[in-house]
């Protein structure tokens, strides 16, 4: 995406956290029982179900950051082994057997997630 379009990003990342952080601040105070945390929030404001709700929410997210870190480390290692292995000059893409195989993101995401 380039250098500066991340670079807006990231700003606008940290203003929806900082923003969020003071609506979630903002709602614990207003919210009578000085909750502690989301699932207090959630309960007080929704009953049961929220705690059920935001359980599932947070298992997403977490489950989805973790695959984004899992394909990302096994690409790397991937070009890595590939790179060490065969040199830099070829086209990974093309390689058959046993070399497909350790140059492939497959067996590290395996490994790692074995770990």
């Amino acid at each position: 995406m380039g250098l500066w379009t991340a670079i807006a990003f990231m700003i606008l990342m940290a203003f929806l956290t900082l923003n969020s952080t003071y609506l979630y601040l903002k709602a614990k105070d207003l919210i009578p029982g000085q909750p502690e945390s989301l699932f207090e929030i959630g309960y007080i404001l929704f009953k049961r179900y929220a705690i059920f709700a935001i359980s599932s929410i947070l298992a997403i997210y977490s489950l989805g950051l973790c695959m984004v870190y899992f394909i990302i480390f096994g690409e790397t290692m991937g070009k890595i082994t590939g790179s060490l292995a065969y040199g830099l000059d070829v086209d990974i893409s093309t390689l058959t057997g046993s070399a497909y195989f350790f140059t492939h993101r497959v067996p590290y995401i395996l490994g790692l997630a074995t770990l």
